[in-house]
């Protein structure tokens, strides 16, 4: 159920015209969810049989049947809050009996706006899209950090996403592309699970904000990729600029237990100031019963913002124990996540 979505049970109103005595008349109004009708919605009318009713200038008799259900285009609401009018009138032996009744809704962009891959998009990892704005289940990305959109409105709005704007059209797809670099700046380092992109809808001078929500370890891939190009050079985020600042947060990539794992005072992926290029090495023991495969790990630590090189570590594997039982499979210990943060911090990062 789409959370901005307020439905509105109008209260029973009995109002008598001329001598026709009372007429019954009870509205609501939701979100369609018939087939092929998303882009509607419902406004169910309870009253009596034999009456005209009129919504969205459309004029209806219930005949036998005293509820009944109008579709209404998305395209006639506004951004906001809609009060949409219904009108009841039954005429019967020269006497005549009418009711009006509103039916509230508020529309945000939950309900107006369907979001997936811009087509042709390039497609080398996907987010999981889970939410009611979502038009499709999977949305692609490069690993070069641009995600290209597809949106499409159900009314005439314009769209501001990552501090991009464009203008929707009724019914039509508009692609927008977003930069999933620039949202790494301010992404917290580790987060593997969703990415949130705050957007603006501004339509019939309502603004109303919303999260896009999107699943996945897409941003994780995404920073390592581009942290891994500090062993060459400087790594920048958008509008950031050189620094010799004192280092107090370093991310190593390459460890056997996590694909980065972080340590210091930054939180995000703009406050890491060292970057640690770590690779594994083999080291093989024998025992009685088999063999322990010891994993290390060599670090080489440089300076994010500018390139150049801090130091380098070799950081052992935890000692083991022989296996108890003959066994065929090597006994494998890697470097502890615990050492590696410790290790990292005590020689690379301020006091």
């Amino acid at each position: 159920m789409r959370t901005q979505l307020i439905l509105s049970f109008a209260s029973l109103l009995l109002l008598a015209a001329c001598d026709g005595g009372p007429l019954p008349l009870e509205v609501e109004a939701h979100e369609a969810t018939t087939p092929g009708n998303t882009d509607k919605i419902e406004v169910i009318v309870k009253t009596a049989t034999g009456v005209d009713v009129t919504v969205d200038g459309k004029t209806e008799n219930t005949g036998e049947v005293p509820n009944h259900t109008f579709l209404v285009p998305k395209s006639h609401l506004k951004l906001g809050q809609n009060m949409i009018a219904v009108g009841a009138f039954r005429k019967n032996l020269g006497s005549t009996s009418a009711a009006t009744q509103n039916a509230k809704l508020d529309v945000g962009p939950i309900m107006v706006l369907h979001v997936q891959g811009a087509d042709g998009a390039p497609n080398e990892g996907t987010f999981t899209c889970p939410g009611a704005m979502c038009a499709a289940t999977a949305i692609p990305y490069a690993k070069s950090g641009k995600m290209a959109l597809s949106v499409m409105s159900d009314i005439k709005a314009k769209l501001t996403i990552e501090g991009k704007s464009i203008d929707l059209a009724p019914g039509a797809k508009t692609p927008i592309d977003v930069d999933l670099i620039a949202k790494l700046g301010s992404t917290q380092v580790g987060q593997n699970e969703d990415a949130v992109f705050p957007l603006t809808l501004e339509a019939d001078g309502a603004k109303l904000t919303e999260n896009l929500s999107l699943r996945g370890n897409g941003m994780i891939e995404i920073a390592k990729g581009l942290l891994a190009k500090a062993a060459s050079g400087p790594v920048l985020f958008p509008g950031e600029a050189a620094s010799n600042d004192p280092p107090d947060e370093i991310v190593v990539l390459g460890a056997p237990s996590a694909p980065i794992i972080a340590t210091g005072k930054g939180k995000t992926f703009a406050d890491v100031d060292l970057i640690g290029l770590g690779t594994q090495s083999e080291r093989k023991f024998p025992c009685p019963n088999g063999t322990i495969l010891y994993i290390d790990l060599d670090v080489k630590v440089v300076n994010r913002r500018t390139g150049a090189s801090v130091g380098q570590k070799t950081i052992s594997a935890d000692r083991t124990s022989c296996p108890p039982t003959p066994t065929t499979q090597p006994l494998k210990s890697v470097v502890r996540e615990d050492d590696i943060k410790k290790v990292m911090a005590d020689m690379f990062l301020k006091k």
